[in-house]
């Protein structure tokens, strides 16, 4: 996989940049219609950092598009509790 210069970093916050790079690329495949290489940046985002809310919005969108709205919800409510942690937001 191609990785950018400066994310080839040890450590917990070089795993949450690479992750962030994934979900973002994950995100232009899937708009290019590439779901099979949005599917494989997907999953290595949510290895890297299973808290991600970006990694769980691309997945609830790759689920959105293969037909599966309950799973969809599912992703994007993990994402949007996820989203609210991460900036010290009240979440309902």
């Amino acid at each position: 996989m191609i990785c950018p210069r400066g994310y080839k970093q040890s450590g917990t916050l070089a795993e949450k940049k690479r992750a962030y790079f994934y979900t973002r690329r994950g995100l232009a495949w899937l708009e290019l219609g590439k779901r099979d290489k949005a599917e494989s940046d997907a999953a290595v985002a949510l290895e890297m950092d299973k808290n991600s809310p970006r990694a769980h919005f691309l997945k609830s969108k790759l689920l959105r598009s293969m037909g599966d709205g309950a799973g969809a919800i599912k992703e994007a409510r993990i994402a949007y509790r996820l989203g609210g942690q991460r900036f010290n937001q009240p979440v309902p």
